[in-house]
């Protein structure tokens, strides 16, 4: 073998191992579970997420509380897990929720700069208001059975300025004739 080729094959596998080193080292570490409640303490409606890794409470995490809305999550708040893992804050009571009155809740574990290390997701009872939607069985809309009003009144002036023109051309050829 030549001296090139020697080289080429030592440099192929000094990055075959760095790509292996670099793929170890972004595999995440620990796997954190983190799950969502809400509760009542001292009549003060509280969501409550435990952090856990493989069964342990983690201590100290960052979790951040989100409620899924139509265009993406508002932010509740965060908290700090104790020495039980659980982390918590109040329940808002002026959200509307949907039509069953429940708040899809989302939590995130993060670590201090911010990566996200779990998620925890459920539907929980909201006393808040519950929103019902009254859908019209009938809609003026373009895709529905019945037009808009303007709509509409923009295809009568039309059709019947046309339909008027026929009739003035229709009355003017009688007019000749009886004259002629």
């Amino acid at each position: 073998m030549n001296r090139n080729t020697i080289n080429i094959l030592i440099m192929v596998s000094l990055l075959i191992g760095l790509n292996r080193v670099t793929a170890s080292a972004a595999a995440p570490t620990r796997r954190v579970e983190v799950s969502v409640q809400d509760t009542v303490e001292d009549n003060e409606h509280l969501l409550i997420a435990t952090v856990t890794n493989s069964g342990h409470p983690l201590e100290g995490v960052t979790v951040r509380f989100f409620v899924k809305r139509t265009f993406g999550n508002l932010l509740l708040g965060e908290d700090q897990t104790l020495d039980d893992g659980t982390a918590a804050v109040d329940f808002p009571k002026v959200l509307p929720g949907d039509h069953t009155g429940r708040l899809n809740v989302i939590t995130e574990a993060v670590t201090p700069s911010g990566e996200v290390m779990g998620r925890g997701q459920s539907a929980v009872k909201a006393d808040t208001v519950i929103t019902t939607t009254r859908t019209d069985p009938f809609p003026r809309a373009l895709w529905a059975r019945h037009a808009p009003l303007p709509l509409l009144l923009t295809v009568i002036v039309i059709f019947g300025g046309v339909w008027l023109t026929y009739a003035f051309v229709v009355v003017q050829i009688i007019k000749l004739k009886a004259k002629g």
